[in-house]
């Protein structure tokens, strides 16, 4: 018995293909287990449910599948980095009494303060060149990011 299903990803769907122990077999190069498939690189998790099943004929390949990856859809990053690059500011006010200012730049998911990083402050300049790439710990796909300059 074998059953072959779609998984979506960021980059892409993936087919792949069950045997009859239940176990994901190596499908385009992809190296896989029961709940764990090694792609780019990455290790990344089954989660939710399977979007499709190709094999229907058998309601039992169906149901071993399902019960396979517990009900999985889609394929999620066991570990998701967010990294942003800040650039520079043009045209800030004046934030002292010589009409100069010290800023940085602060980057956080939106509502959530524990993911903030930081960019360096810039010394007695409107216009900050920072050039930095951040990392933002704790973000989740989908999430929007929030800037802030002080």
């Amino acid at each position: 018995r074998r059953c072959a299903f779609r998984l979506n990803t960021a980059s892409g769907a993936l087919d792949l293909f069950v045997d009859g122990r239940q176990k994901v077999q190596r499908v385009s190069g992809l190296r896989a287990d029961a709940s764990t498939l090694h792609f780019g690189g990455k290790r990344l998790m089954f989660t939710e449910k399977y979007i499709t099943v190709a094999d229907s004929e058998s309601d039992q390949v169906i149901a071993d599948v399902l019960e396979l990856a517990g009900k999985a859809e889609t394929l999620r990053a066991a570990e998701t980095r967010c990294f942003v690059t800040v650039i520079r500011a043009v045209g800030l006010r004046g934030a002292d009494v010589t009409g100069a200012s010290d800023p940085y730049c602060v980057v956080s998911v939106a509502g959530r303060p524990d993911t903030r990083d930081q960019t360096r402050v810039e010394r007695r300049t409107m216009d900050p060149v920072w050039n930095a790439q951040l990392e933002i710990p704790g973000y989740r796909l989908g999430e929007p990011l929030e800037f802030v300059v002080m």
